[in-house]
């Protein structure tokens, strides 16, 4: 073992002395600012060594350079054990798990390990790094080896050693001060330097050459940014949506479609490619170090996509799962990990989505606007190629009118958000608030979707188990009761489900509130407890494989209102779903604990979510509506709720607590029974029709029930307008959505002596089941007349407004020649679409895409002039990416066709793939300004050239 030689820190043991003195002051601050600057002063009078040996021991959460241990507490406990040679059954040992026992795993262990090791330490900094190095090579792979090594450092290192080496290996020292907070009372601008070297030697190495000093400005990130080095990516902010529209008439923002899926760098370096993680973890060896590596999954196709001027290159973006089958990309929550997909994978392949360039053939890009970066990016690719590589779809907005249109397609497309990206915002490497990238989401508006009423089921203790800081909570199940429909089953006898744990939304006082009112009725949960159900507790909740530290029954439980981006399937909770994203929106004071969600609403909800499917997805969206104009300029005080609200205020929209029923806000007397005690849900209505109101006032005066939500029991949803919330349920195709016209009809008709309330018709209809169509597919024909009944000049009128889906679309082709025959001669040449139906793309040599990549050439320009007059005739463009059969092939320069038949051949085969039809024609070549010629004669396209 080492000796030391200087003043200079080198025994391990003078370490954990000034670590175990940090762990107690009240100064925390103080003592390390003195310990790096006694460090410093040593280092530059007596020469000695770096302090990186010792700062990763203090920071081991940010030491990238070390491998992963793959160890938590059980594995290391259990490591500890072997390697001392115990018995696991033993009392000791078993006491390191007891929930009673003093301390956490490192005070635990130190107190088994001693009188099993030295008293005295002869453990060095230097030996202290290199086992510990060790230990991250055997990781969980080589258990043997691992423990080998802990066995080594019990021969030399003291239970005060072993104490700080276990909370090293877990990455927690719990010194009451942030592992960054350190590094930034190493040096001030060391987390910047950090962030944009993602290592901790070349941040040292940099402060200690005296490149950055103590009095100097910030350090602009982009020169210490290094190829093929992980740099840390920059982050988006959370923004309320109505703080959107200040920020849109400050400056111009882009808007990009926020991608669900895993941060990624791609970093090239000549015919060397790295694809590292957001934590700075390499995948290289999965994804392909080089083009030629053969079971590498994107390198080998992408390097075939990038210019071939491109020597050099950090992109950043998110890589994705594409499903080639179903042709789009997979939520991250739909457990398929994109790390684990391997070359031939059938239907599944990973995709980098690309949104930003860091660095560019030797110059560093994040200093330079994102505007800049932006026109940079857009030339960097040959092409795009979905499945391989892509750029992230992005707009510039315009107004806030313009916003509300790209988010209500982002909800349409069931994307998971928008990032608005302002023009003039640098890159800056971990930076999340104030560096003009903001994200939004359909749950971060009130309204918007869905929120969930759930019982709280159990808890988890915090690390020190001196309070709940996490709960469970779930739903009712009352499908039991709906099959014993008939009997009175009592709601106390109701079982409840764990659907997810929540630990965001509370502040401190309240969590303290909550954690007074639950303590006298936790039960601690029994190891023959694991799966909620104990005979001796039959109000005890399932909670499936997520197990809960304590649990209490529902009668003396609490409901809370969460929100939640999206509902996922997942088997650890016995809902067999789970939320994403969950946070606590209010403390429901004013329900009862059989007064919260059930699973039938929670089913019903899958259902919708899933268009009517049988089988539901994976994951479905909670979003029940469209942005508009008012949530960006609602008022601060409705947005603002205290977490306690008062009775009946704020409840949750969709999903309600059973029956489900409305309740009437005021005395009604039953004029009739037109509606014959049917039970309906309204969603919208018309434009000077009543009001959604008005019309359930009118239901319960004719006899009717309403609900707030659809159920099993529902006869129909009534909606007037369409809705994005009535499309949910169009598609779903569980409930018959009927027009309002019908209702208003129906309760007229029903004013009639012995009346009977008027069956659907095909008019009267939005969506319905499948019954009702086999019904309908019996009583009328396929145009909606019916087969039994006249009809009268209103409904014939109405059936000839009605599209006949059963006519056949006439195809391109088919139209030109209906306008040819129709026009004739007598009609001028621009009064006809002269290009319908045919499609063309254009070629350009590929010597010349390659000259003045900043100057395009003026014949391109004109010959992409040429192209948009084309379009504008009928015609097609089918540009490099686009499928599809081509006509004609135009070239930009007509002095050499021939010369440039050899280079089109190749290009040809490349864009439209080497196995095309051999029966498709070959496309017709022609030159750019055949098209204006073509214009001028009043003449179609030439069949040969």
């Amino acid at each position: 073992m080492a000796t030391r030689k200087d003043s200079t820190l080198t025994a391990f043991s003078d370490l954990v002395a000034v670590l175990a003195r940090a762990e107690t002051a009240k100064n925390k601050q103080e003592v390390w600012r003195n310990f790096f600057a006694a460090y410093e002063h040593s280092r530059r009078n007596v020469a000695s060594g770096t302090i990186y040996p010792t700062l990763r021991l203090l920071v081991p959460g940010l030491d990238n350079e070390r491998k992963a241990y793959g160890v938590r507490h059980k594995l290391l406990t259990d490591s500890y054990v072997r390697a001392l040679g115990l018995n696991s059954r033993s009392d000791e040992v078993r006491q390191l798990s007891a929930p009673e026992s003093k301390g956490d795993l490192a005070d635990r262990l130190e107190r088994l390990v001693r009188g099993r090791c030295p008293e005295r330490s002869s453990l060095s900094i230097a030996d202290a790094n290199r086992l510990l190095d060790e230990l991250g090579q055997a990781g969980t792979g080589q258990r043997r080896r691992f423990e080998q090594v802990l066995a080594e450092l019990l021969e030399c290192g003291s239970p005060a050693d072993h104490r700080w080496l276990v909370r090293i290996i877990l990455k927690d020292l719990r010194l009451g001060i942030s592992q960054r907070a350190i590094l930034q009372l190493y040096h001030p601008h060391a987390p910047q330097l950090y962030d944009a070297t993602g290592d901790l030697r070349q941040l040292v190495l940099e402060i200690e050459s005296g490149r950055v000093t103590m009095t100097s400005g910030p350090p602009v990130t982009g020169g210490y940014i290094r190829l093929m080095h992980h740099v840390r990516p920059m982050l988006c902010q959370r923004i309320d949506l109505r703080a959107v529209g200040a920020l849109l008439q400050q400056c111009i923002y882009w808007a990009e479609t926020k991608m669900d899926g895993e941060r990624f760098q791609l970093h090239k370096s000549g015919p060397n490619y790295r694809y590292l993680s957001r934590n700075g973890i390499d995948y290289s060896n999965r994804f392909g170090a080089t083009a030629d590596q053969v079971d590498g999954t994107l390198t080998p196709l992408v390097a075939e996509l990038l210019v071939p001027t491109l020597e050099s290159v950090i992109l950043d973006g998110e890589m994705m799962v594409y499903d080639r089958r179903e042709l789009r990309y997979r939520d991250k929550c739909e457990n398929t990990d994109v790390k684990a997909l391997r070359v031939g994978a059938s239907d599944l392949r990973p995709c980098f989505c690309v949104y930003d360039v860091l660095y560019h053939n030797g110059r560093p890009l994040t200093g330079v606007p994102y505007v800049e970066r932006l026109r940079l990016l857009s030339t960097l690719l040959v092409c795009e190629q979905p499945g391989f590589i892509v750029c992230c779809q992005r707009e510039q907005v315009r107004d806030a009118a313009h916003l509300v249109q790209l988010l209500n397609t982002a909800i349409d497309a069931e994307h998971e958000g928008l990032v608005l990206k302002r023009a003039d915002a640098i890159y800056q490497p971990n930076r999340r608030h104030g560096g003009g990238w903001y994200k939004i989401k359909p749950d971060y508006v009130d309204g918007l979707v869905v929120d969930f009423d759930l019982l709280i089921l159990g808890g988890f203790y915090n690390r020190r188990r001196t309070f709940v800081n996490t709960f469970l909570v779930g739903v009712r199940d009352d499908r039991q009761e709906a099959a014993e429909a008939g009997e009175a089953a009592e709601s106390t006898t109701s079982r409840y489900l764990s659907l997810a744990k929540v630990s965001m939304g509370l502040q401190v006082e309240q969590w303290n509130e909550l954690n007074r009112t639950l303590a006298p009725h936790w039960k601690k949960v029994q190891a023959a407890n694991t799966n909620g159900a104990d005979p001796a507790s039959p109000q005890c909740p399932r909670w499936g494989q997520t197990v809960p530290d304590v649990w209490l029954d529902p009668e003396e439980s609490i409901v809370l209102q969460l929100r939640g981006s999206e509902l996922v399937r997942s088997e650890s909770y016995a809902a067999s779903h789970t939320l994403r994203f969950p946070r606590i929106i209010a403390v429901r004071t004013d329900r009862r604990y059989n007064d919260v969600c059930a699973m039938s609403e929670l089913e019903a909800l899958l259902t919708v979510g899933s268009g009517g499917g049988a089988d539901p997805r994976n994951v479905t969206k909670l979003a029940k509506r469209h942005v508009t104009l008012d949530d960006l300029t609602g008022s601060e005080v409705a947005r603002k709720g205290s977490i306690k609200r008062p009775r009946g205020a704020g409840r949750s929209l969709a999903i309600a607590a059973p029956p489900n029923q409305r309740q009437p806000t005021e005395e009604l007397q039953p004029i009739d029974n037109a509606l014959g005690s049917r039970e309906f849900c309204v969603m919208s209505t018309h434009a000077g029709q009543p009001t959604v109101t008005e019309l359930e006032r009118m239901i319960r005066q004719h006899g009717g029930r309403v609900v707030a939500n659809p159920g099993s029991t529902t006869y129909a949803i009534v909606a007037g307008t369409r809705t994005f919330k009535v499309d949910r349920y169009c598609r779903a195709a569980r409930w018959d959505v009927v027009r309002l016209e019908w209702l208003l009809r129906a309760i007229r008709a029903g004013k009639a002596p012995r009346a009977r309330l008027e069956p659907f018709r095909p008019t009267d209809l939005h969506a319905a089941t499948e019954e009702t169509h086999q019904w309908l597919a019996e009583h009328y024909d396929r145009f909606g007349d019916s087969y039994t009944h006249p009809v009268s000049p209103r409904t014939f009128s109405v059936l000839l407004k009605q599209p006949d889906a059963a006519l056949s679309r006439l195809s391109e082709r088919e139209i030109q020649h209906a306008e040819s025959t129709l026009l004739r001669k007598s009609a001028s040449a621009s009064g006809r679409r002269r290009f319908r139906g045919y499609s063309a793309r254009l070629f350009v040599e590929q010597q010349q895409q390659q000259q003045q990549q900043a100057d395009v050439p003026l014949a391109r320009y004109r010959a992409e002039r040429h192209m948009l007059r084309f379009v504008r005739h009928g015609g097609r463009w089918l540009r490099d990416t686009e499928p599809g059969p081509v006509s004609y092939v135009f070239v930009v320069h007509e002095n050499d066709i021939d010369g440039q038949l050899a280079g089109l051949s190749r290009w040809l085969e490349t864009v439209t793939g080497s196995n095309k039809s051999q029966s498709q024609p070959a496309p017709i070549v022609h030159p750019i300004e055949f098209i204006a010629k073509c214009l001028a004669d009043g003449q179609p396209l030439p069949s040969s050239r």
